[in-house]
């Protein structure tokens, strides 16, 4: 059964969430928003290993440790196309909040209906024209992860 664990990164609190097969030590790491090190430092003490960046959508702060994280692990990010333009846009995202630059990374595309590592995608276009929600079955329960396509009290 599959673990999930979840917890705020970056500078506007992103939750990124890991979610892993303890059986084949293979898992995936969903919005990996900041804190690059921390993360990784998490995923060693978990004891997997990440085939895959999945991306509920390409603001700032869900990608900013993307980069990092792709060239640590060597592995995919993936992101819905129809966000390309926000990571061509990085620059200006982080400049209006006054922060630092973020590295661009490489995505691949993320199509509806795909899964990785035990989430089933769904394209959810709203909050940004790509963004996309990941639904599965962990050792709770289901859950789906809804990037910023529900916050707190919003509905």
């Amino acid at each position: 059964m599959l673990k999930l664990e979840s917890f705020a990164v970056g500078p506007l609190g992103c939750n990124c969430t890991l979610l892993w097969d303890p059986g084949t030590a293979r898992g995936v790491v969903v919005d990996p928003g900041g804190e690059g090190a921390r993360i990784a430092l998490r995923v060693k003490a978990l004891g997997f290993q990440v085939a895959a960046l999945l991306h509920t959508h390409a603001h700032f702060d869900h990608v900013g440790a993307t980069r990092e994280l792709q060239e640590l692990w060597q592995c995919p990010a993936l992101l819905h196309p129809a966000d390309l333009f926000l990571l061509d846009a990085l620059d200006m995202q982080t400049g209006i909040f006054g922060m630092d630059a973020i590295a661009r990374p490489d995505t691949a595309p993320l199509a509806e209906g795909e899964v990785h590592g035990g989430l089933a995608t769904q394209h959810t276009p709203g909050h940004t024209p790509g963004s996309c929600c990941f639904r599965g079955e962990f050792e709770r329960g289901g859950v789906v992860l809804a990037g910023d396509t529900l916050f707190k009290g919003g509905v």
